[in-house]
């Protein structure tokens, strides 16, 4: 596996633009139109903040295209564990398929990391020998600062040279050390994604996700024929309305409503309306 870097190698020259430090895509993500990176590049003598390397969207991207090995769906793969973690910590298994991913997702989280850091560090070494030591070659960079930050060239040009003696010596020693802990990681990563036991828990965790939409759609299935039996009931409870003596027909029921309806009222009538039953006299009760 070749060593990872994020280097431009710097041949800097006035007669050809191509060999500007602007064409590097670390320049491009984190400092083009960005005055306030290259404030801090020129007042901090340093590299970017990580949390503000972290919320570039651009330059993270451009990191992690420098992964190797099988490509995964990190934004995928993160909602599907968290929404299935409650479901599989009731079994060993599960638990299993969640320490395996807990780890693999550290791993990579301290590749993408140590990454940043050294991308970070590079093209601000590679800035700093253009702007300080190189001075005046990369017109292509100055003619950038100038745009981001008006009247700044004059000032690089008066200014002392912050570089210290074999600061290029020193640097590269630095960016070896941190290139061999980012190869270490990504080859550790790779050798990860390439090993048997991440195809069994990748298989694993597809049919995991199978089962449960299947068992999350029949959930959907059952939770709307209950919603559809209770809005039955509810309309047919809405249909029997307040019953009343003498309003039988004039208000429209369900058939089962109606006939009970009829049967009230002919019982009714019957207790209190039936002429046909002889009246006792008054005397004859004595």
């Amino acid at each position: 596996m070749p060593p990872m870097t994020f280097n431009l190698p710097l041949r800097l020259s006035s007669s050809n633009p191509s060999s500007s430090i602007t064409n590097h895509p670390s320049f491009a993500f984190c400092y083009a139109d960005k005055p306030a990176a290259l404030t801090h590049f020129l007042e901090k003598k340093s590299p970017l903040a990580p949390k503000d390397l972290f919320a570039n969207h651009e330059f993270m991207t451009y990191i992690m295209s420098k992964e190797e090995g099988p490509t995964v769906q990190y934004e995928n793969l993160r909602p599907a564990l968290t929404a299935l973690r409650p479901w599989l910590r009731l079994s060993p298994n599960g638990r299993k398929l969640l320490n395996f991913y807990k780890d693999f997702l550290q791993l990579h989280g301290q590749w993408v990391m140590a990454a940043t850091e050294q991308a970070s560090y590079e093209i601000h070494i590679q800035l700093t020998i253009a702007v300080y030591l190189k001075r005046g070659r990369d017109q292509k960079l100055l003619a950038q600062m100038e745009k981001d930050l008006p009247g700044i060239t004059v000032a690089i040009m008066n200014h002392q040279t912050p570089c210290p003696p074999n600061f290029e010596k020193c640097t590269q020693a630095k960016i070896a050390a941190m290139s061999q802990k980012t190869n270490e990681l990504v080859r550790r990563l790779t050798d990860l994604k390439k090993s048997n036991e991440f195809k069994t828990q990748h298989s694993r965790l597809l049919a995991t996700m199978a089962l449960a939409e299947k068992k999350l759609e029949k959930m959907r299935s059952q939770r709307k024929s209950r919603e559809a039996a209770q809005a039955a009931l509810r309309r047919s409870n809405d249909s029997d309305n307040v019953r009343q003596l003498g309003t039988t027909g004039m208000v429209r029921h369900l058939p089962h409503v109606e006939e009970s309806l009829r049967e009230f009222t002919e019982e009714e009538k019957d207790t209190y309306f039936n002429f046909n039953e002889p009246v006792a006299s008054v005397g004859a009760t004595g």
